[in-house]
């Protein structure tokens, strides 16, 4: 039997065990936005982890968020993944981990709970784990604002990064992404009465409006038609903005 073979036997083994520890990691609920919450599953995933590598696992703290961070002496390869999810707490109540047709589903299921156990149970299969790294983030869904200098600095020590999202139709690895832009365009109005002198106001969010569609020509053009928009509004007073 050749070693990949027997790797793939060995990892079929694991199933039950897999099926289990995504159960419980799906059930623990960790939108961005809960510190509570994000505590509570990194507080899960942190035994999973130092056992599986057999050495210290710790808990970085950035504000309110926390990341586990498990450096190898001499890193070759980073393992590198987020267990926040985009979805709110109680969501469980109404979609509760399931299993159908082989199917697994539930919030943060897919992205990328699944992800951090298949990463987790293949350390668990090495030999010899001495030389991998691990980082598992806390904030990827709102753009790793306290995360981002943690993930570069284990990335360039390492060989090889490999990021534990899901794969591509078929299985397939991905070997490429597209980077992001942030823009942020802040508009002020002009405040007027609207019964006597409303010609006197100017509309802030009006003119957001249309900066928002200037915006989102000059992306077309940049990026050939391939972007997806979402675009936070926050008002900081309706007096003035």
């Amino acid at each position: 039997m050749s070693i990949d073979s027997a790797l793939l036997e060995a990892a079929r083994g694991e199933f039950a065990t897999m099926l289990d520890r995504l159960r419980v990691l799906v059930n623990c609920e960790s939108p961005s936005n809960a510190p509570s919450q994000l505590e509570s599953c990194a507080t899960l995933l942190h035994p999973w982890l130092s056992t599986a590598l057999d050495r210290p696992v710790q808990l970085k703290r950035a504000g309110e968020n926390v990341h586990l961070v498990a450096e190898a002496e001499e890193p070759k390869v980073l393992l590198l993944g987020h267990f926040d999810t985009v979805w709110p707490v109680g969501t469980t109540e109404e979609w509760p981990f399931s299993v159908t047709d082989r199917i697994a589903s539930g919030p943060g299921t897919f992205d990328m709970k699944a992800g951090i156990v298949q990463a987790i149970t293949a350390i668990e299969l090495l030999a010899d784990s001495s030389h991998v790294s691990v980082l598992l983030t806390s904030d990827e869904e709102v753009g790793s604002t306290t995360s981002r200098q943690l993930i570069e600095d284990q990335a360039r020590k390492a060989g090889a990064v490999l990021v534990c999202e899901p794969s591509a139709d078929g299985g397939a690895v991905k070997i490429g992404r597209k980077g992001i832009a942030n823009y942020r365009v802040e508009v002020t109005g002009k405040a007027a009465h609207a019964g006597l002198e409303p010609e006197l106001g100017v509309n802030a969010a009006v003119e957001l409006a249309h900066q928002r569609r200037s915006v989102r020509v000059f992306i077309a053009r940049s990026t050939r038609g391939s972007f997806t928009a979402t675009t936070p509004l926050s008002e900081a007073s309706s007096a003035t903005r």
